[in-house]
């Protein structure tokens, strides 16, 4: 698999149910209100629509910063993993239990179809599923809401799986088969035998959606600690509607996927929501490169500024004067000397530097040249101390030379020629040790220019710091939030045969098939296997009616035929098939429930057809 999958995030960006407008019909309020009411999602719409209008998932909350008695429901959810702890449902499992719960969505139903009423009365029929062998019980407090709250004129029952078997497969066509669903909370297996449910026949798997989202929400935690709170059940059952897939021949796809190249050509990379930090990119490099040029051309210019040289005129007086001032006058001459060497082979390097960022990206080279220029501005800070330490020492010489003469001259009281040439060779020495301080090298600009030389360092070491930073990063940041679905793609929807594979001590589908068939006869076996139906939402991964057939072929005789079909839309043609249904008035009256028949016989009640559950009265003690 090539490319990186992003998340959808769908459950952020829910849209809210559309409220429709209640529709004239010419046949008046014979036409029934259709409820798929499903442990996953709700459909519902009138019997003569092609496509359920409303379709959400079965869920209700009330937030607490909403106003009190305001919930949200389905789509109006805006957020469900926000809320997830909050969340309410009607079903224990597949059974309705919670009826404070179903009549919130029945409001919720009825309100957005555009039935307005006063008192809250539905004068349409309703058609509602329900789960195989619901128990008489739920079914009493079903029908105890829809006639007491909302006075319903009748209501028809049937199960979901044999309302898409009749919409594929009209009763004209067959009579018989074995109908698998997959369902959210548990997988049901159901003979249908002479246009009737054998509902004694029938048998449960407790593997569904439910359970295998749970097992990959399990995995991935614990195959990606770091990123738990980013695995939320709502993405982990985007993974699997989007990738997972069941395997023909589990052990050895499962034995594939230990080869290296195998896994390469067929992992599954999920990137998950992250914040890039700062890296060295080619953008960011070049500018901050070309600033920092900018700025040594800037300190290059400073340190290459015309500056006067000693005065020539002065310089054999150096010479001429007693020995002690002038050699210390030589040792300042020397040193600034050596300073002015210093600070052209800082320029130069300096110039070196600019030469570097623009014509090679070497790093190492770049290294190396910052080490040096730390090294010339040390020797120039070295330099420039002794330099201000001598300035300093000859100009006490001077004015103590100059105390001494004075103090000699008052005491003589004398004025002699010698003397007087000597002290205007100290006045005009002093005054060029002036000069020398004010115009030749004035401390200010030396300290300016050193300064812009500490800011230049500083900057080149930042920058070296950030981009050694990011080459001690061996791994890209996006890769760090990616989750990687190998085996898991196969393994998990794996469990629906193989339910030991999540810790579950029960038989697979295939198994149970197999125990199902063998109550009946080598006849009944072979009008069954005729017509395996495979219906439900998981019945839409990949390859499932492949597998279903190699389950088959191992456990039938030998050269026996089988036939395995699935629905064309194994999540709709349940509500399709109970619309359909629905719209024949022999079938509707045939299999409705009366508010006579709730009255005189209960709310358990139920009325037969050919896609309902059997009814079996309460014992009565």
């Amino acid at each position: 698999m090539t490319g990186t999958y992003e998340f959808k995030d769908s459950f952020l960006s829910n849209q809210e149910e559309q409220l429709h407008k209640y529709p004239t019909f010419p046949q008046g309020n014979e036409v029934p209100v259709v409820i798929d009411n499903g442990s996953f999602r709700c459909r519902a719409g009138w019997g003569n629509d092609a496509e359920p209008k409303l379709d959400f998932r079965n869920f209700v909350t009330r937030q607490r910063s909403k106003r009190e008695g305001e919930v949200q429901i389905g789509n109006n959810i805006s957020n469900l993993e926000a809320v997830r702890w909050l969340l309410r449902t009607q079903f224990d499992r597949d059974v309705v239990t919670h009826f404070d719960v179903q009549e919130q969505i029945f409001d919720h139903v009825f309100h957005h179809l555009g039935i307005e009423s006063e008192g809250q009365l539905v004068e349409h029929p309703v058609l509602m599923t329900e789960v195989l062998c619901n128990p008489n019980y739920s079914r009493h407090l079903m029908s105890e809401l829809l006639f007491e709250c909302y006075q319903v004129p009748k209501v028809a029952y049937g199960v979901d799986a044999l309302f898409s078997l009749h919409y594929s497969q009209p009763m004209g066509d067959t009579s018989d088969g074995l109908v698998v669903s997959f369902g959210y909370h548990n997988t049901c297996i159901l003979p249908y035998l002479n246009g009737r449910l054998e509902t004694a026949m029938c048998r449960r798997v407790n593997v569904g959606g439910y359970q295998q989202a749970t097992f990959l929400s399990r995995a991935l935690q614990l195959k990606y600690p770091s990123h738990f709170s980013a695995i939320n059940n709502s993405r982990v059952e985007e993974l699997l509607w989007k990738f997972a897939h069941i395997s023909n021949d589990y052990k050895s796809e499962l034995k594939s996927w230990s080869d290296p190249d195998y896994y390469k050509r067929n992992v599954c990379k999920i990137q998950l929501p992250f914040t890039p930090v700062n890296s060295w990119s080619d953008d960011t490099k070049q500018a901050r490169l070309q600033k920092l040029t900018k700025e040594i051309d800037d300190v290059v210019k400073m340190w290459t500024t015309e500056e006067q040289n000693l005065i020539p005129d002065f310089q054999e007086q150096w010479q001429e004067f007693h020995s002690d001032v002038s050699s210390a006058f030589q040792a300042l001459f020397n040193t600034l000397n050596k300073y002015n060497s210093l600070a052209e082979n800082c320029v130069k390097q300096l110039q070196k530097g600019i030469t570097l960022l623009k014509d090679t990206a070497d790093n190492n080279a770049f290294h190396d040249w910052s080490e040096g220029l730390k090294n010339c501005h040390h020797s120039l800070c070295e330099n420039r101390s002794d330099w201000l330490n001598q300035k300093e020492v000859l100009r006490q010489k001077f004015l103590d030379g100059e105390t001494e003469d004075g103090e000699e001259k008052d005491e003589a009281q004398e004025i002699d020629t010698e003397d007087f040439s000597e002290q205007e060779t100290k006045r005009k020495l002093l005054v060029a040790l002036e000069l020398m301080e004010e115009k030749m090298r004035p401390e200010e600009g030396e300290s300016r220019k050193v300064g812009a030389l500490e800011q230049l360092l500083r900057d080149v070491e930042a920058i070296m710091n950030s981009h050694s930073i990011q080459k001690k990063m061996t791994f890209d940041v996006a890769e760090y939030y990616q989750l990687h679905l190998g085996t898991e793609l196969i393994r998990v929807p794996e469990i629906l045969f193989q339910p030991s594979i999540a810790g579950m001590d029960q038989g697979g589908v295939a198994e149970t098939m197999e125990f199902i068939l063998s109550l009946y006869d080598q006849d009944n076996q072979s009008k069954l296997v005729q017509n395996v139906y495979l219906t439900g939402g998981l019945a839409a991964y990949p390859s499932m009616v492949e597998r279903v057939e190699a389950e088959l072929r191992a456990v039938r005789p030998f050269q026996s035929t089988f036939k395995v079909a699935k629905a064309a839309d194994p999540a709709l043609d349940a509500w399709k098939g109970a619309a359909k249904w629905s719209m024949d008035p022999n079938l509707m009256n045939e299999g409705s429930i009366t508010k006579a028949d709730y009255l005189e016989k209960g709310g358990e009640y139920l009325k037969e057809h050919s896609a309902s559950n059997t009814y079996y009265p309460t014992a009565k003690r």
